[in-house]
């Protein structure tokens, strides 16, 4: 983005932006049908890769958010982070009912009350905006469509479309509902339409964000009314600065006091998948420590792929994206078009998968039964009732 922006202005990167956003809806419909490459060996791998992934965002936020500054870990900023995680486990621990749902919540706003009446809250930044704005279509610039940024953008979109799918995938196994080929479909749509028409007003692409996988975890909010009206509130606050402002002002330290809690709950998500993966076979075994093993290498060590051509290091930089290709790739490879690994030589689990397809035929068998002998014996009674 930054290499766009510094040859071709903020119109070179709203075009290519635009043209990511139509290459995203066209790759959609082809890239869903990757879900069938997802067992459970590989999706417990790449959700539990996800939380390890994002929890260094929350270390960050822990520290004060900038890492070069000297006041990065204080005592002051550790203290406040280890408040607010105490106060979300207290909540979350003692609470009942809504109270126990809006754990995160109520520690956030507990966390930020204490930099207040401490004096440590910097509320600048709501008193110089302005109350009212309203955004419209090429505000700073009219989109340029260039072929370079084009392509580029692009790229990034093809990485952006696998951490959309795995952040969908990761939810779908949270909630106990698989995402299908339907869902992720609709999915990839909603991040295309949203880039290609954010860059009509300037903005960057789109793209799921992980982090709030782990807060629907730690909730249990499942309602897409609450996605629909944390919507609408977004909406609010981009219509109103000085709202969101306050939202900005939130210290990082509790930020990262709450995160550390809803990002370890994305990797537990993934590590129960994991438990239901059958180890016998020792393939499973080598996908999940390849896929985790590399998949963690960037988040370990940033500046791993620094000498990697530029668009080389824009796959790698990821550690999700890696992960995924990986884990994809490893199963193909170890186990073949099957799902789950085989047991080379298990009687035992070849009987069970067929003692298991012949107990779901005969409870069919029983149910159908069953239902012809009501039905006769209905009929017969409505006879004599004739008679």
């Amino acid at each position: 983005m930054t290499l766009i922006g510094q040859q071709y202005g903020i119109g070179g990167i709203s075009g290519a932006v635009i043209a990511a956003g139509i290459f995203t809806l066209l790759c959609a419909p082809f890239v869903c049908k990757l879900v069938r490459f997802f067992p459970k060996a590989v999706m417990g791998t790449i959700v539990t890769l996800i939380g390890l992934s994002i929890l260094p965002v929350a270390g960050g936020w822990i520290g004060g958010g900038d890492l070069d500054a000297v006041s990065f870990g204080s005592y002051g900023s550790l203290l406040m982070a280890l408040f607010t995680l105490g106060i979300v486990m207290l909540i979350y621990t003692f609470g009942k009912g809504m109270l126990k749902n809006v754990a995160v919540l109520v520690g956030i706003i507990i966390g930020t009350l204490g930099y207040y009446f401490m004096g440590k809250l910097d509320l600048s930044q709501v008193a110089s905006t302005s109350w009212m704005t309203f955004p419209y279509p090429m505000r700073f610039a009219v989109p340029e469509f260039h072929l370079f940024p084009a392509v580029l953008m692009c790229m990034v979109m093809v990485v952006v479309m696998v951490e959309t799918m795995s952040s969908m995938m990761a939810m779908g196994e949270i909630v106990d509902r698989p995402a299908d080929q339907k869902t992720l479909k609709r999915g990839l749509y909603a991040c295309g339409s949203a880039t290609l028409f954010g860059g009509f007003f300037n903005m960057f692409p789109y793209a799921a964000f992980a982090q709030n996988v782990g807060l629907v975890s730690m909730t249990g909010v499942r309602s897409r009314f609450i996605v629909g009206v944390a919507g609408c509130i977004l909406i609010t606050l981009g219509l109103f600065p000085k709202l969101a402002a306050f939202v900005v002002a939130v210290p990082k330290p509790v930020l990262g006091g709450a995160g550390i809690v809803m990002f370890g709950m994305v990797a537990v998500s993934g590590i129960r998948t994991l438990g239901q993966v059958d180890y016998r076979n020792n393939n499973n075994g080598m996908v999940v420590a390849l896929t985790l093993g590399l998949g963690m290498l960037p988040v370990m060590v940033p500046q791993l792929f620094q000498q990697m051509p530029q668009a080389a290091e824009m796959f790698l930089h990821s550690g999700i994206t890696i992960g995924t290709v990986v884990a994809i790739g490893a199963n193909l490879i170890l186990n073949g078009r099957d799902r789950q690994a085989k047991i080379p030589g298990c009687k035992e689990c070849e009987l069970q998968e067929v003692n298991e397809n012949s107990t779901a035929a005969r409870e069919v068998f029983s149910t159908t039964r069953e239902y012809i002998a009501m039905r006769r014996k209905r009929q017969n009674a409505q006879k004599n009732a004739a008679l």
